[in-house]
């Protein structure tokens, strides 16, 4: 088979040229490791990969390099011709158009355009859309580099942008001019290699600041987003730098100079803040330190407990002095932070403040919200209130990465519950705080001992570190009767008091050598999907989570292990393959990033229905329909980014969920920097009724010894302090 990927890095490389190297692969949107002999190849080209995928049990999926052939303008053209300038010339036919001509395809229809009937399958219509094609790209040279180089997407956005809404109005060509990198900075998505090829192309030298500040810009926020903190120090920046660009010491006061001047960072002591995290720490302080702005109307304790009463009867339910503590606080304080593990009662203690507030103030708007669909989903089904994502709520544009609603436009609730806290990023806070003008009281609910933000931040600990707001926890378990086994499992790894784990009423463990780990993973889904009427409400309610991607028990490898058992190739059912992926209708699919344009959320699961292919659209472009529990979604190949396989999923996409059965796999193969305590913690508490662990136990009972990495290097916990303390 053929691949094609862009050259990232060398991970060894002996004399001999057998070569172990990672290539980025655009069709999966994600690295993959070769191995092989190979030529010398160069950092950031394109090459055409011959070979195999081979399943190595010691390091999971590899590609065997046969053959490694450097790519340089084939690909640009075939960009080119399925891009914006060519209406209905799909993907398909740019691969037929450029494997008749080669790189000459431009210049050989022009001196002949009825050469292009040579080509079959090529219609009048797509010969016709070809030459008109050709004069549009004569015409905006710049859109069309940009639209080849980087992408069509980014070469659209980018004209928008600079034509349309900036303050001062100019062309792509005047951007090229005055700064090539302003569409890395300015377009969200634009990839900084992409827009560095074009910038090469019309002249920029390897030196030029330009490019070195471009670049100084990526690392500080690659290395930041790595470590998960707001900040890097002098020290470790300088190094950085001069490992990964070659800046010197004199060069680099230059860099950060421009860096600093240009408002793409910011700098306090020893610390170089990427802008937009040392803005949001100042944000989230000043707004807290002066929060609310109008306070929520004050309420006696002799009313909340009359009314409580009520609610109680309403709900069959009576509720304990420490959740008696937690509604009351509700009314006393203007943020609470309530705080515990699962079977604590956080839900109905949520269900009552909502139905508290309602009758005492009728007048007053509730906003419910959290960081992913399906969690938005369980609170909205618990309050029998509209609850949103956080993204949602705010109305963000997936095109422009922007919010609609913020400090100009702020949302009209005077209550703010936010769900799942310990997911919430110190970035996504800043801006939920932003659009919250008017808001009068503001409620916080998460399990602090789950695993923090996937970014930047760990903002519900740095909160409850201050001992400046109400915290509220929640320690005694009432859910006994159901999932009891797995609740005192948490509390045990939580407390470290969990030395053993034996099979139970809900819990079973099934130990395993990791060759056979497969087999015993189809058994055990095979027979939790029999619990249910139909497959498809089995994959609603059974899940398998796993650690890490890139092993032989690695998430990618055992989707397709459980798509091949549950799933298999049939005459009856259409499929298609991106990159290594093979996705067949009746997948079990997940989505991966919010979008509120389609009302599809990070996380939410759905069932692929249907694949049309290129040859039966009139866009000349595969199409994907997947159901999301009634609502239908189209991708094309090109949002592979946006969906993948959900038969397994790892513990951070899990988050924000719970599922009735879930299976957890641990080996020893995963990293050890993954398989930690907090890890393990959040995957056991993804299950509500039962919990099957495969693998090697001793793996499991190791990482619960294994704490957190080292403190995290964030400001704000100091910023709040010194405004509020």
């Amino acid at each position: 088979m053929e691949i094609q990927g862009t050259f990232t890095q060398i991970r060894f490389r002996a004399e001999s040229g057998y070569t172990v190297a990672y290539f980025y692969i655009p069709e999966e949107r994600d690295e993959i490791v070769a191995v092989g002999y190979m030529p010398e190849i160069q950092e950031e080209f394109t090459y055409k990969l011959t070979g195999k995928y081979v399943d190595n049990i010691n390091y999971g999926m590899q590609f065997e390099v046969e053959s490694a052939v450097r790519i340089d303008d084939e690909k640009t053209l075939i960009r080119m011709f399925a891009g914006p300038f060519f209406k209905g010339i799909g993907e398909k036919t740019a691969i037929k158009i450029v494997n008749h001509y080669g790189v000459d395809a431009i210049r050989l229809i022009k001196e002949n355009p009825d050469s292009l009937d040579e080509i079959k399958g090529i219609t009048a219509r797509n010969k016709q859309a070809i030459l008109e094609g050709l004069k549009s790209v004569e015409t905006d040279e710049a859109y069309f580099m940009l639209a080849t180089m980087v992408s069509p997407r980014i070469a659209i956005k980018s004209k928008s942008y600079y034509e349309k809404k900036t303050p001062v109005k100019r062309t792509l060509r005047e951007v090229f001019e005055e700064d090539p990198y302003r569409i890395y900075y300015d377009i969200n998505g634009a990839n900084i290699q992409g827009v560095d090829k074009l910038a090469m192309s019309i002249g920029v030298e390897k030196d030029d600041l330009r490019r070195i500040t471009a670049f100084a810009d990526r690392v500080l926020k690659d290395r930041t987003f790595k470590l998960k903190d707001s900040y890097l120090t002098d020290r470790y920046y300088r190094k950085a730098l001069m490992e990964e660009i070659g800046v010197d010491e004199f060069l680099y006061d230059t860099v950060i100079e421009r860096l600093t001047s240009e408002k793409r960072i910011a700098v306090e002591e020893d610390r170089i803040y990427p802008i937009e995290q040392y803005e949001a720490e100042h944000y989230i302080a000043g707004y807290l330190a002066s929060f609310p702005q109008e306070p929520f109307d004050k309420v006696k304790k002799e009313d909340i407990d009359e009314m409580l009463e009520l609610v109680e009867k309403r709900m069959g339910i009576t509720y304990q002095d420490r959740q008696r503590e937690a509604v009351e606080s509700f009314f006393e304080e203007d943020l609470m932070i309530l705080t515990g593990g699962p079977g604590t009662g956080k839900t109905t203690i949520v269900k009552g403040m909502v139905q508290l507030c309602s009758k005492l103030f009728p007048q007053y708007s509730i906003a419910l919200c959290a960081p992913t669909g399906r969690a938005s989903k369980r609170l909205r089904e618990l309050t029998e209130k509209d609850a949103k994502t956080i993204h949602s709520l705010l109305g963000w544009d997936i095109e422009i990465n922007e919010f609609k609603m913020n400090e100009d436009t702020p949302l009209g609730a005077d209550l703010l519950i936010i769900d799942e806290f310990s997911m919430v990023d110190q970035l996504l806070f800043a801006n939920l705080l932003r659009a919250c003008g008017l808001v009068k009281k503001i409620v916080i609910i998460g399990d602090a001992e789950q695993l923090p933000p996937v970014s930047i931040g760990n903002v519900l600990q740095n909160l409850i570190d201050t001992d400046l707001f109400k915290v509220v926890r929640l320690e005694k378990i009432f859910r006994q009767k159901e999932g009891s086994d797995i609740i005192s499992l948490a509390y045990d790894i939580k407390n470290n008091s969990c030395y053993d784990i034996e099979s139970q009423h809900d819990i079973g463990v099934i130990e395993c050598s990791p060759h056979q780990i497969r087999d015993v993973l189809i058994q055990v889904v095979e027979k939790a999907l029999m619990k249910y009427d139909t497959i498809e409400d089995g994959y609603q309610n059974v899940q398998v989570i796993v650690p890490q991607y890139r092993t032989y028990n690695g998430i990618d490898e055992l989707n397709a292990v459980l798509q091949q058992a549950f799933n298999p190739p049939s005459k009856s059912k259409r499929e298609i393959k991106i990159g290594r992926n093979v996705y067949r209708e009746g997948d079990k699919i997940m989505h991966l990033r919010n979008n509120s344009q389609r009302e599809v959320y990070n996380g939410d699961i759905g069932i692929l229905r249907e694949i049309i292919y290129a040859k039966e659209t009139p866009v000349d472009k595969d199409i994907i329909i997947v159901d999301y529990e009634g609502k239908e979604v189209e991708y094309g190949r090109d949002d592979a980014e946006f969906f993948t396989h959900a038969f397994c999923m790892s513990v951070h996409k899990s988050q924000g969920c719970e599922y009735p059965i879930v299976i957890f796999v641990s080996s020893d193969e995963y990293s050890h920097l993954l398989m930690r305590k907090r890890l393990v913690y959040t995957a056991v508490t993804r299950a509500s009724r039962s919990l099957v662990i495969i693998g090697n136990k001793n793996a499991f009972l190791r990482a619960l010894s294994r704490q957190e990495y080292v403190k995290q290097n964030t400001t704000l916990k100091e910023r709040l302090l010194d405004l509020l303390g």
